[in-house]
């Protein structure tokens, strides 16, 4: 075997490798650019202002994952929804299943809905639902495969996979993320959507009706190479932040990327987010702790601390792999060497 055989060998695992996503709660390189970004400040409650929305797919699965201003280790009251339209017609939903004031207008009324809460550590798949929309009625088909959550003083990640074959095998997705309270009427309080703030929202207003638009496009595509069908891109680089929990991975910034925040890493170090304009750093707007739920948070929100800490994926060297594919492959070739037979000089 040739040392080109070998190295080729070890770049198409590498490849191959790199082609995997894994679900840790950290926006890897194979998502791409954001699909979705929402304006940083919009809502001046960190827990309810969502910024980036990321989507991917392999053959099997859709991985998505969006990001949060707050820290939902300490702040973490609120609900987090993403509406998904399947169809690309007017057949969906026509409310919502946690009874909140939420709707969609035509023609993307959705027919899935994937719900989570924050407050009941640690963070996993169990902390999910997974609902359809059916026969005029929303039935709870269980939860996502896979969950994850991390949580900085600088902004957190929220991060599933889901199963194709759960959502009926879509070839195309319009979806939008927004985020609630845990009152049973409360509202959407904002949204990742593209165009962004194309909705109705009000600053403390609870109560009225919000109107979501479920626009924005993913073409779902065979073997994971699925994106924004109509060009939709916004920043330039993937959040890194989040991955030990305590202000992203050894406190970088991925290369060409750019910080929770939206602004661009400039001098390699993640820092936490400042409060927006008229964010005075209290609960006003938010609703009462004894206000009634009925999603499967059930909880009132407390300080009590993260548990959501979670494990360090490993990361692949691709010099190390050729050093060690290379190093076998000398070995292997000694030790033919060596056991060769050596004819005895004539007599």
């Amino acid at each position: 075997m040739s040392r080109t055989l070998v190295a080729l060998g070890v770049l198409l695992v590498v490849g191959r490798a790199e082609a995997q996503m894994t679900v840790d709660g950290v926006v890897e390189a194979g998502y791409g650019q954001a699909l979705a970004t929402d304006p940083m400040g919009d809502n001046a409650d960190a827990a309810m202002d969502l910024r980036q929305l990321f989507v991917t797919n392999d053959a099997t699965s859709l991985y998505l994952a969006f990001t949060v201003r707050g820290d939902l280790g300490v702040d973490k009251w609120g609900k987090y929804v993403v509406y998904l339209d399947t169809t690309n017609d007017t057949m969906g939903a026509t409310k919502d299943p946690w009874q909140r004031s939420v709707a969609v207008s035509d023609p993307h009324k959705p027919e899935y809905m994937i719900a989570t809460w924050v407050d009941q550590p640690p963070y996993g798949a169990a902390r999910t639902e997974l609902w359809r929309w059916n026969a005029g009625t929303w039935t709870k088909q269980g939860q996502v495969a896979e969950a994850a959550l991390t949580s900085a003083a600088g902004g957190s990640i929220i991060e599933w996979r889901i199963p194709l074959a759960d959502l009926g095998s879509p070839t195309a997705l319009w979806l939008e993320a927004w985020s609630t309270g845990n009152g049973t009427k409360d509202n959407a309080r904002d949204t990742i959507n593209s165009p962004p703030d194309d909705w109705n929202g009000k600053a403390g207003d609870w109560a009225s009706l919000a109107t979501l638009k479920c626009s924005t496009l993913y073409a779902v595509k065979a073997g994971g190479d699925g994106g924004a069908a109509d060009g939709a891109t916004v920043d330039a680089g993937v959040a890194d932040a989040g991955r030990d929990g305590a202000g992203g991975r050894d406190g970088r910034v991925a290369d060409g990327g750019v910080k929770l925040d939206g602004s661009t890493a400039t001098d390699g170090a993640m820092k936490p987010d400042g409060p927006a304009a008229g964010d005075a750093g209290g609960d006003a707007g938010k609703p009462s702790d004894a206000a009634p739920t009925v999603d499967g948070g059930g909880l009132p929100r407390k300080k009590e601390g993260c548990g959501c800490a979670t494990a360090e994926a490993p990361e692949v060297s691709l010099l190390a792999l050729a050093a060690l594919a290379l190093l076998g492959w000398r070995r292997a070739r000694a030790q033919r060497s060596r056991t060769r037979v050596t004819p005895s000089p004539p007599s």
